[in-house]
């Protein structure tokens, strides 16, 4: 597993592009670039992105034809994708959602919109993964009656740990938190 996620941006402007890199790197992701729809592919099989923000109009291959072929190459119905086009209609972002994109964004120059979006992806994706491994009263109710419960911050309260263990009697995240 990775220790950053990676996102493969492909669009043909290089502007475009820089920007992208420039936001999402600043998030602390990693990035992977491409410049059209057959270097997307090539791209994509080598790295195996975690997510795909891609140009739909690209000058080799239309973007529904790029994911069309990612799915059938490497990422079945797991693949993540982000569709933008700054020429989009309503049309277009609801075929392209029909295609299985996970988001649509229709305007370039939304780069911190486009950060957002993917951020908000990569927790929905954590919080799918985590489902079922939250830490609470029951699993600190088999350990030993002194076992401590310790965390490294930030915690998800919530999501990982249930707010009751967190700030229980057993929990020394706090006290080492300090020193």
């Amino acid at each position: 597993m990775r220790a950053r996620a990676c996102v493969l941006a492909v669009d043909d402007q290089p502007a475009d592009l820089a920007l992208v890199r420039l936001t999402l790197e600043a998030e602390g992701f990693e990035v992977r670039e491409a410049r059209s729809g057959g270097e997307a592919l090539a791209v994509a099989r080598e790295v195996a992105p975690d997510l795909i923000l891609l140009d739909m109009h690209l000058p080799d291959m239309h973007g529904l034809e790029v994911v069309r072929r990612l799915r059938e190459s490497i990422g079945g119905e797991g693949l993540r994708v982000a569709a933008m086009s700054a020429f989009a209609t309503g049309e277009d972002l609801t075929q392209w959602l029909e295609a299985g994109c996970i988001v649509t964004i229709d305007a370039m120059g939304c780069q911190r919109k486009i950060a957002r979006e993917i951020i908000e992806a990569e927790a929905g994706k954590r919080n799918d993964a985590f489902q079922g491994f939250m830490v609470d009263r029951a699993v600190m109710e088999q350990a030993s009656p002194d076992a401590l419960f310790m965390h490294c911050l930030p915690a998800h309260r919530g999501e990982e740990v249930a707010a009751d263990v967190l700030d229980g009697p057993q929990s020394v995240v706090w006290e080492e938190a300090e020193n």
